[in-house]
């Protein structure tokens, strides 16, 4: 017997019931784990949103970082150039 069938029906056999008993065995205790699982839930996946977010402006800044080391190279060698060359200029 399917489990409508024990609603619909006028009689039903013990047997019938026995089979879906276990249905009917949540209690308070357990409603209210369910619903603390759903919570618990729900904030692991919003931790795991920021997280995502957090990894990709770290990211973003970590490229940031990478561009203004090799500018600063960049700067630095500019820098001994013109020296140098100013140095050449001065001795001319």
């Amino acid at each position: 017997m399917n489990p409508k069938g024990l609603t619909s029906s006028s009689t039903t056999r013990l047997r019938s019931v026995k089979h879906f008993v276990h249905l009917l065995d949540k209690t308070t205790t357990d409603m209210s784990e369910e619903e603390e699982i759903c919570k618990l839930k729900k904030d692991i996946i919003r931790k795991i949103r920021d997280n995502e977010e957090l990894e990709n402006g770290l990211s973003s800044m970590d490229v940031k970082i990478g561009l203004l080391i090799k500018n600063r190279i960049s700067l630095e060698e500019a820098e001994l150039h013109l020296r140098s060359d100013f140095k050449n200029l001065s001795y001319v």
